[in-house]
């Protein structure tokens, strides 16, 4: 598919930037259009980049089902910043020097400030990532080391955060609400810190949400070992 249409637009632009009084009109709307778009979603994205840390903060109640290292509140420095103000700074550049023609300061300042943002983003990217996945590496490690090799290690609820088996190393039992039952006879079942009649394993270690400790798992029995981030690591 996307040969064939690269032809078909190759064709298309030859005729455009070739042809006559009527392809001049429709170049001037179409770069118009072009420099629009291009200020408008510089001005868009530097604008999200500059609220992100307030935006998440603020909703932080609501987002803490899919987001629950966000309810200790959530720091990313002062990357998103830099990024936010490269883009809205270029999308004013676009808008300025464009109607004054200097296509070489133009292009200066799109150069500087994008140097700027691929400076940035891996510090956004290093603080996006101790921010939502730090917590959870290092709970499940714990899990990996508590459980000795042999225990079961349970996500409860997590069943999007596939990193819980990368970061174990092991094989993971991804649980939801409606396996609690099975999940509280494993705990019951436990004799002197082992499961009769599951080849000698040490009861289950669970990795949850904070909040679905506090719901579930601690009502029932379970013993919070350690939390991080909004999650939650017990026995």
């Amino acid at each position: 598919m996307f040969p064939p249409l690269a032809v078909v637009l190759g064709r298309w632009l030859n005729g455009f930037v070739l042809g006559g009084d009527a392809a001049q009109e429709e170049r001037k709307g179409l770069r118009i259009f072009s420099i629009f778009m291009a200020v408008a979603v510089g001005a868009a994205a530097g604008a999200a980049f500059l609220l992100a840390e307030k935006i998440l903060n603020a909703n932080a109640t609501k987002l803490s089902h899919t987001a629950p290292y966000l309810s200790d509140g959530v720091s990313l420095g002062a990357a998103p910043y830099v990024i936010g103000g490269a883009l809205f700074a270029s999308s004013l550049w676009v808008l300025f020097f464009f109607r004054r023609k200097s296509a070489r300061t133009l292009i200066t300042g799109l150069a500087l400030s994008s140097l700027a943002v691929c400076l940035a983003m891996p510090f956004a990217a290093r603080n996006v990532w101790r921010a939502a996945q730090k917590p959870l590496k290092e709970l499940t490690m714990d899990a990996a080391k508590a459980s000795g090799g042999s225990a079961n290690i349970i996500a409860y609820e997590l069943a999007m955060s596939p990193s819980v088996a990368f970061y174990a190393g092991r094989k993971i039992e991804y649980l939801g609400r409606g396996e609690l039952i099975e999940i509280i006879k494993m705990k019951k079942a436990e004799r002197g810190g082992k499961i009769r009649g599951v080849g000698g394993a040490y009861s289950p270690v669970v990795i949850s949400k904070k909040s679905d400790f506090t719901l579930d798992l601690g009502p029932a029995g379970f013993i919070l070992i350690r939390e991080a981030g909004g999650y939650a690591l017990a026995r």
